[in-house]
C-alpha cells in the first residue's frame, strides 16, 4: 500500500492449493492511488511544513507584508519531489524570500533541508511516528539534524484527523468497488489485510466498522507484495 490501496475479491478453495491457474477464482480487483506515501504527505503538510517556514511573512516592498506562497511547500511533502528546488530561478526566489523575511529561522530550515538533501531522513521520522501510532495512543514527531529541531507530541486522535481525507477516499472507493461488482458484505467469509499501511489504526477501524461480522486477518505485512510478484512470475513467461 506504499502508493496504492488495492482490493481483490476471490474464492479460496483448499483443493486448489498449488494450482497456477486461479483466474476464474478472482471475481473482482481494483485500487486507488492512496497509500502510505499519501498519509506521510498529509502529515508533512499539516505538521512538518510549519517548521520549514510555511507561515513565513516577508516584506518585499516597505509596508507591504505578504505570506510566502503556500504552493512552495507542496514540493516538500514528498521527499522524491524536492528536485523541484534544483532550478536556479526557484533557488533565487527562495534566497529573496529569506532575505525579505528578515532571515526567518524556520525558513532557513527549508534552505538547509534543500541544500543538504535531507528529505529522505525527514520522512523516515514521519514514518516512525506513523508506525508508533499504529499501536500507541501518542507518539513524538522528532527530528534533529543540522540545526533543524522538531520535537512535538502527536496523539492518535490528531493523526487520524490529519489523514481523515485519505481514509474517506479509500472508504468511498471501496463502496463503489462493492457496488460495481455487486458484492454483498454478507457473502464475505474472510478479510485479509496486508501491507504496512493496513496496520494504521484508522485503516483498521474502517474495515472493522464496515464489516463488523468478520474478523480481520493479516500477515507478512512488509514482504507480501514482493512475494506475490515473485510467485506470479509465471504469468510473464512466454
Amino acid at each position: 500500500m506504499g502508493g496504492t490501496t488495492d482490493f481483490t475479491y476471490l474464492i479460496l478453495d483448499p483443493d486448489k492449493v498449488g494450482s497456477k491457474d486461479r483466474k476464474n477464482d478472482m471475481i473482482a480487483s481494483g485500487g486507488i492511488y492512496i497509500g502510505g506515501d499519501s498519509l506521510d504527505s498529509a502529515f508533512m503538510w499539516e505538521r512538518g511544513t510549519p517548521y520549514f517556514g510555511k507561515n513565513t511573512l516577508y516584506e518585499a516592498t516597505p509596508g507591504k507584508v505578504l505570506n510566502v506562497p503556500k504552493s512552495l511547500f507542496a514540493n516538500i511533502c514528498t521527499w522524491d519531489k524536492m528536485n523541484f528546488f534544483n532550478g536556479l530561478k526557484i533557488q533565487k526566489e527562495i534566497e529573496e524570500y529569506y532575505y525579505y523575511s528578515g532571515n526567518d529561522p524556520k525558513f532557513k530550515n527549508l534552505i538547509t533541508l534543500i541544500e543538504n538533501n535531507l528529505g529522505y531522513s525527514l520522512f523516515r521520522s514521519i514514518e516512525k511516528t506513523k508506525i508508533e501510532l499504529s499501536d500507541q495512543p501518542d507518539s513524538t514527531f522528532a527530528y534533529s539534524n543540522m540545526e533543524i529541531e522538531i520535537d512535538e507530541n502527536i496523539s492518535l486522535k490528531q493523526y487520524n484527523s490529519i489523514i481523515e481525507r485519505d481514509i474517506n477516499k479509500i472508504d468511498a472507493y471501496l463502496n463503489r468497488f462493492m457496488e460495481t461488482y455487486k458484492i454483498n458484505p454478507a457473502d464475505i467469509d474472510c478479510l485479509f489485510l496486508t501491507g504496512g499501511t493496513s496496520m494504521v489504526s484508522a485503516v483498521q477501524n474502517l474495515f472493522k466498522t464496515k464489516f463488523p461480522h468478520i474478523p480481520l486477518n493479516s500477515g507478512d505485512n512488509f514482504k507480501s507484495v514482493a512475494k506475490g510478484l515473485a510467485y506470479s512470475g509465471y504469468l510473464f513467461e512466454n
